[in-house]
């Protein structure tokens, strides 16, 4: 089997040791697997072949440096416009210019678009801001006295009240004692394993669409803006948190509150990933193009692009949550402990949860009655054609979404995510822990040039063949990070010479 394959089996099959000890509640079993995944995951990066180095002058993707330009120009705004906390003192500020577009490869009007972009995303998380500034004042002293807040944002609530509030930066917090408390990555990835028997989702137990009317409407005429954008705003700022684990849900939430998150897209609240694992509506999938009536039953037409189709855009919400609680961590400074990597590459159980309810839509009675309907058959003909769906789709999330590697089948979907999560998380941490240029601190502008890489780099690269074969595991941070970085103070440089 090729090495890295082999490197990536071995690290499932820890977590899959791993996550049976943890089902037993083995602690002693669990925290010596979780510290076994740790090593299997360094083993992974390795093994990983490494990508060429960039040349000297050679012009960046195209990718690339449009997320280096929304870095370099999204920078200055959180640490000064959205300073909440300041995680770092003095930082450089980019502003558009020729030399700046051709360190970049890009045209100068493009500079000026990503700039005027990016004052757009930050005006919307300022709004949001000033929305939770109003709920505070309207709530009285929420600090001493939470209960008139909790009854505004929680009419009717059936729930302990909190026991408090906490307001940070663009989030406010409802600090509620939980006999079933989710853990601290539920923020970032609300899908996991048990979460049916928690207490409350964090970014899920509130629902601004429940609020009185009124509330809106005085909140909508006091900062400006239609109430329908009011309600989504209110469901990006409002989460409910264990009390007993304050601190660790509000450090690890630094990354939205600070504003991170509405700059570059990744790892927003609203709208949540936790809509993976719901159920679908009978119309959620139309049968233009795949299924056929033929006599009086129905003819399957390639169904199973129908479910790659889909597949891909959930798995694509999925990393955007497993990219947000990574940079979550990074945000912190925390340090890659081995026994805390088994929650990032635990990707088989994810994959197979996520991939679920188009399984159950495929053999749900009402999804029948409604394709009974839309193509005019008897609803036992579509039961018949859909439980064929059914297993071509289930056989699709095991073994081409989902499934370890083999000597037969090298490569998976899973497969290729866990090494580039690998890989990628590696050389993030290693270049924000690198020591700075003297001309001007990169630590910033590294965590918004990931982000907003990830955030508009379609899935569906990481495994696009070059001539016949799978590339390496992509390495974006590792391979042009620091050459680019480099370019552009050099630019900066030469523009501000007299």
């Amino acid at each position: 089997m090729h090495p890295l394959s082999a490197a990536v089996a071995d690290l499932f099959e820890a977590l899959a040791r791993h996550g049976r000890a943890v089902t037993r509640s083995d602690e002693d079993q669990r925290r010596q697997l979780a510290t076994e995944v740790g090593g299997h995951v360094a083993h992974v990066v390795s093994v990983a072949e490494q990508g060429p180095a960039p040349a000297k002058d050679e012009p960046p993707p195209r990718a690339v440096a449009l997320a280096m330009a929304r870095a370099l120009f999204g920078s200055p705004h959180l640490s000064q416009t959205l300073s909440v906390f300041t995680t770092a003192s003095e930082y450089r500020v980019f502003v558009p210019s020729p030399q700046l577009a051709d360190a970049l490869g890009l045209a100068p009007w493009e500079l000026e678009e990503l700039r005027n972009d990016l004052d757009v995303e930050v005006a919307a998380f300022l709004k949001q801001s000033r929305a939770l500034h109003w709920l505070w004042s309207k709530g009285g002293n929420p600090k001493i006295a939470p209960a008139p807040l909790w009854t505004l944002l929680f009419p009717g609530s059936v729930q302990p009240q909190a026991e408090r509030f906490a307001y940070r930066g663009g989030r406010l917090y409802a600090l509620v004692d939980q006999p079933a408390p989710p853990p601290v990555e539920a923020l970032y990835l609300p899908w996991l394993p048990g979460s049916e028997r928690w207490t409350a989702v964090p970014t899920t137990h509130f629902a601004a669409r429940y609020l009185d009317p009124s509330l809106v409407r005085s909140l909508s005429r006091a900062i400006g803006g239609p109430e329908a954008e009011i309600v989504d705003l209110l469901d990006e700022v409002v989460c409910v948190v264990p009390a007993d684990d304050e601190q660790a849900f509000l450090l690890k939430d630094r990354w939205r509150s600070e504003g991170w998150s509405a700059v570059t897209g990744i790892g927003r609240a609203h709208p949540t990933p936790a809509w993976l694992t719901l159920r679908l509506a009978p119309d959620a999938i139309e049968p233009d193009g795949w299924l056929e009536k033929q006599g009086d039953g129905l003819a399957l037409k390639t169904p199973t692009r129908v479910f790659d189709r889909h597949a891909m855009g959930r798995i694509a919400t999925m990393m955007n949550g497993i990219y947000g609680e990574i940079c979550a961590r990074t945000l912190t400074r925390e340090k890659i402990d081995a026994h805390r990597q088994s929650v990032l590459f635990d990707l088989d159980p994810y994959i197979q949860r996520v991939l679920q309810p188009l399984l159950d839509w495929a053999v749900d009675p009402r999804t029948h009655r409604h394709l009974a309907g839309r193509m005019g058959v008897e609803p036992e003909h579509v039961g018949a054609a859909m439980a064929q769906v059914r297993d071509g789709w289930a056989r699709a999330a095991a073994t081409s979404w989902g499934g370890v590697p083999t000597e037969e089948r090298p490569f998976t979907v899973q497969s290729i995510l866990a090494a580039h999560l690998a890989v990628s998380q590696a050389s993030l941490h290693r270049l924000f822990h690198a020591e700075d240029d003297p001309r001007a601190p990169h630590s910033r502008i590294l965590l918004l040039f990931v982000a907003h890489y990830l955030k508009d780099a379609p899935l569906g690269r990481l495994w696009k063949t070059v001539d016949g074969k799978l590339p390496p595991p992509e390495d974006v941070v590792g391979q042009w990070f620091w050459p680019l970085w480099l370019r552009v103070l050099d630019a900066i440089d030469a523009t501000e010479s007299p």
